[in-house]
């Protein structure tokens, strides 16, 4: 992604988090914790301040989308309404990375939290404590689709606004370097979405039965009911589609960058036909629901991912090297657009599919366990224990976000370097054209 689009993504970001910290991080959780430091406070605001600070929000992420496709010199409505979409899409990313997982783990854990100085029957517990599990992974898996959804929108609105005079161009020429590494991180983002669907896979599987077993002896033992229907389905489904998103998506762009470079060489090429054929057999079979239970040793899973690895490189390298996007080289900015870019997508992807859950669940629901089903003590008070979660989930974010930026640098320098190592260069132009001048 292009240094330009990713300071407008990130500075409308960090401008909505700092209203957002105040309504949801400093005053909501007043209505779930008892004693909360900011009570007196929250009483004070009227009931349509979060109105209010939701659209100044929508008008930050469409003032940014605006700015991003002038400032990029996006010369179409098609240029435009990306470029706005991509500012967006990162603005989201940082919004639900440090404020939507915090907001909807605690009103997932609301019920433990609300519990907490209530003496509990082993039934009554058990309940709460169950309740709150299937809430929670429902809330951070329907808030991420929201959030991002929202503020895609909202960005793409703006840039596409902008297009009313595609001829304002902002600041001076943002240079057409060679577009490989701008394009690399898609066919990143499929492997790295593959990666943790598998480990959704894996982990909420397993969670999943034993959770359904738990109300069903739950339900036979105390003869009552949950008071959220749970299904087993719905609840993995509801975490694997961020997978299947955050995969196929980028799937979806690839094939549509092959479909415009055949159509520039006038026909498709059989190799890379061939090879897209056998690697989306092979992903579609690995992220089936079910694929883990059929797979009898880790060689099969192995050899898969080796095969899909292999698929995306050879298509990319074949992609890249028929790409004629421009001559000028890369400079500093834009490795450091691509890094930041990649790291806040990659980063939030990792933290929706498993991580969030296990840090609300572990840090509030595990923690509350000894005074829910044995009627024990807990050390931390609800305070304490919002107060933590919040800081763990906010350093936890912030350090996968900076594992991922590492992780996609290291992979474009390696591309770089066989490129160089292999001469792959992509056609050159003479000089940059707006879009809208471009054949």
């Amino acid at each position: 992604m292009r240094i330009r689009i990713v300071i407008c993504g990130c500075l409308s970001g960090v401008i909505c988090i700092i209203p957002l910290y105040y309504l949801y991080y400093l005053i909501e959780p007043a209505r779930v914790v008892l004693g909360w430091p900011n009570l007196y406070q929250a009483a004070l605001l009227p009931p349509w301040f979060g109105y209010i600070v939701l659209s100044f929000c929508a008008l930050m992420l469409f003032a940014f989308g605006w700015v991003a496709a002038r400032w990029n010199w996006s010369g179409t409505w098609q240029a435009s309404l990306n470029c706005g979409a991509g500012s967006g899409l990162l603005a989201g990313c940082l919004i639900y990375n440090y404020i939507g997982i915090f907001i909807s783990s605690l009103h997932g854990q609301a019920p433990i939290l609300q519990n907490f100085y209530n003496p509990l029957t082993e039934a009554e517990g058990t309940r709460i404590l169950l309740d709150a599990m299937i809430k929670t992974q429902t809330l951070l898996s329907s808030n991420f689709i929201w959030i991002i959804l929202i503020c895609v929108c909202a960005g793409a609105l703006g840039g596409l606004s902008s297009a009313i005079d595609v001829k304002d161009f902002w600041g001076r020429s943002p240079r057409n370097p060679d577009g490989w590494l701008f394009r690399l991180s898609a066919y990143v983002m499929v492997f790295w979405g593959l990666l943790n669907l598998l480990v959704s896979v894996a982990v909420l599987g397993e969670l999943g039965k034993k959770l359904q077993n738990t109300v069903l002896q739950y339900t036979e033992q105390f003869d009552v009911e949950l008071g959220y229907t749970f299904d087993l389905e719905i609840f993995l489904q509801s975490t694997y589609l961020i997978g299947y998103l955050f995969a196929l998506i980028p799937a979806g762009i690839i094939a549509g960058w092959f479909i415009r470079l055949w159509r520039l060489e006038g026909k498709p090429r059989i190799v890379p036909v061939v090879l897209m054929l056998i690697g989306s057999c092979v992903f579609i079979w690995l992220i089936s629901p079910n694929a883990l239970t059929r797979i009898e040793n880790p060689t099969a899973l192995f050899v898969g991912l080796i095969s899909f690895v292999i698929f995306a490189f050879y298509v990319g390298v074949e992609n890249i090297a028929k790409d004629s996007m421009g001559a000028s080289p890369y400079l500093l900015a834009d490795w450091i657009g691509y890094g930041i870019g990649f790291g806040i997508i990659g980063g939030t992807q990792t933290m929706a599919c498993v991580v969030s859950y296990s840090i609300s669940t572990t840090m509030i629901g595990v923690m509350n366990i000894p005074h829910l089903v044995r009627g024990g003590i807990v050390e931390k008070s609800p305070i304490d224990q919002v107060i933590q979660l919040y800081s763990f989930q906010t350093n936890a974010s912030t350090m996968i976000i900076i594992v991922s930026l590492v992780i996609g640098l290291t992979i474009a320098l390696i591309v770089s370097f066989i490129r160089r190592l292999f001469q792959i260069n992509s056609a050159k132009s003479s000089t940059w054209k707006p879009d809208s001048t471009r054949e």
